[in-house]
């Protein structure tokens, strides 16, 4: 146990060295969206009917405006608390399943090629990894009631992976959890009266996510194997590897149930991601004008 606490300890101050060096060096902005959130974040006051977008995200807003009005360099310090945090309870999850060597999660998440780059942003991404693996660690534990609000939460930063919660719920039900049930419209409740207070307006919030979902296609799509292809990008070769290997010894151990919530998470988020951005399902291009 001593070992186990100094090795975990020994990882940890390494991450956090290496995220350090990172936040020092870093230029600027990460790519894609991340300075149109940061504006976001900071002019949250000016501008209220943008924040309660399905593309600024109430919750993203909600965690970052107070560091943002310091400047950038406070949303990034407070991202990559959020980063860490995240590796801290997947090494948690293994110590509660008495997996041998759990502080090794640390490197397996904290080192996972995307989570690792967007540590340091703005983007909703890693709040959303947070709350997934915080959620799955109150329901190991036994604090269904915050497990289910925990990932009832995610509705606030990416909305598509509520369906997290929905699948705690499912299996809570089958554990005849009824009272559950309730607790999952927080998240989205939040968000619906933040709305409502703002616009005035009880259908705003149905109007933004139904306008969201008709977006011009910015892509061409992709094919039913591009997670595949680029898992190890993606996801890290090293990960890819020991995935597959910690399949195989489960299926041979017989206790491929007992991981069975957090694979089917991953799953379905790959396979939403999959079939919302599928070549022949994609929405014609619209003309730019």
């Amino acid at each position: 146990m001593i070992k186990e606490n100094k090795n975990f300890l020994i990882l940890l101050a390494a991450l956090i060295v290496v995220q350090i060096i990172w936040l020092v060096l870093s230029p600027g902005f990460y790519f894609i969206d991340d300075g149109c959130h940061y504006v976001y974040n900071r002019h949250f006051y000016q501008m209220p009917h943008y924040i309660i977008s399905s593309w600024a995200r109430l919750g993203r807003v909600m965690l970052y405006a107070l560091p943002a009005q310091l400047n950038y360099k406070a949303v990034q310090i407070t991202a990559a608390i959020i980063f860490n945090l995240t590796a801290i309870f997947g090494y948690k999850i293994l110590k509660f399943k008495n997996i041998p060597h759990p502080e090794w999660a640390l490197l397996a998440i904290g080192f996972q090629p995307v989570l690792f780059n967007i540590s340091f942003t703005a983007l909703a991404e890693l709040p959303t990894a947070f709350l997934i693996i915080f959620s799955y660690y109150l329901y190991i534990k036994g604090n269904f009631s915050w497990s289910v609000i925990v990932s009832s939460f995610t509705f606030l930063f990416r909305t598509e992976y509520f369906f997290v919660c929905g699948l705690i719920v499912l299996f809570l039900l089958f554990r005849k959890k009824w009272y559950v049930i309730p607790l999952a419209l927080i998240g989205p409740l939040i968000w619906y009266f933040v709305s409502l207070a703002i616009t005035g307006d009880a259908l705003h919030i149905f109007k933004i996510f139904g306008l969201h979902s008709n977006l011009p296609r910015i892509t061409s799509g992709i094919k039913w194997y591009h997670y595949i292809i680029f898992s190890p990008k993606t996801f890290g070769i090293v990960n890819i590897l020991f995935f597959f290997a910690a399949i195989i010894i489960l299926v041979i151990k017989k206790s491929i149930s007992d991981w069975i919530l957090p694979l089917l998470i991953l799953i379905g988020g790959i396979a939403g991601h999959t079939l919302a951005a599928l070549t022949h399902l994609m929405p014609p291009a619209a003309s730019v004008r």
